[in-house]
């Protein structure tokens, strides 16, 4: 049972991958991964995104102007090729 607890106590960080639609705001859901680099892996071109989530926390019912810690890895793939 205690195991149970401290595991209730830990943030769980997962990544989640979403593909742009062309307009502010509007994307799809492509996959949630427990891994960086597994989401990153899941990203097919410059119109994925990886973005970090805690589980279990939920969030604001305030609009927040953007996503903290999201993320593009084509860009940033293109960015380290310059």
């Amino acid at each position: 049972m205690r195991k149970e607890k401290d595991m209730e106590d830990q943030d769980i960080l997962l990544w989640i991958v979403g593909k742009s639609l062309g307009l502010p705001n509007l994307w799809e859901f492509q996959g949630v991964f427990d891994m960086k680099h597994k989401a990153e892996a899941a990203c097919h071109g410059p119109l994925y995104f990886v973005a970090p989530a805690l589980l279990n926390q939920a969030l604001s019912d305030e609009s927040l102007p953007e996503w903290e810690g999201l993320y593009w890895p084509a860009l940033a793939e293109e960015q380290q090729e310059v």
